[in-house]
């Protein structure tokens, strides 16, 4: 390729010429030889071989990477979910040991309302050395 960029700047400069045209190297052009057309043929598709093997590999390895953010996120979702599963489960048991201590605060007011309640008034006099009890008794 070099060689005919210089024969052709050569050419026309012994020529004095001003166009553009190729021109050709004559009788002392060397063409090349079907086994080196195939050759560089074969070279051609080598080189695109390997450069898609290559951007193959790379997408491989931009895929595996995706994955493995991917999967570390699942695995971070997963463990802020088991962090609000324990809170949350923290949450329901205070809150059933403090639903606990009201039922029991209510049920010891209860009782004792029901002491109260049940509680009758007597009245008690006292003659002489005796006592009389004149309360209602059921």
């Amino acid at each position: 390729m070099e060689q005919n960029q210089i024969f052709q700047s050569a050419y026309q400069e012994t020529r004095n010429c001003k166009s553009t045209k190729i021109y050709a190297n004559g009788y002392l052009a060397k063409y090349p030889t079907r086994r080196q057309l195939l050759s560089e043929d074969y070279q051609y598709q080598v080189r695109q071989e390997s450069a898609l093997a290559e951007a193959f590999s790379k997408l491989q390895e931009r895929l595996e990477s995706q994955e493995a953010e991917r999967e570390a996120e699942r695995e971070e979702h997963r463990r802020q979910m088991e962090q609000m599963m324990k809170a949350r489960e923290a949450d329901r048991e205070a809150l059933r040991q403090e639903f606990m201590a009201m039922m029991q605060a209510t049920h010891v007011q209860a009782s004792i309302q029901q002491v109260i309640v049940g509680y009758k008034p007597c009245i008690i006099f006292v003659v002489s050395n005796s006592t009389h009890d004149f309360s209602d008794q059921n």
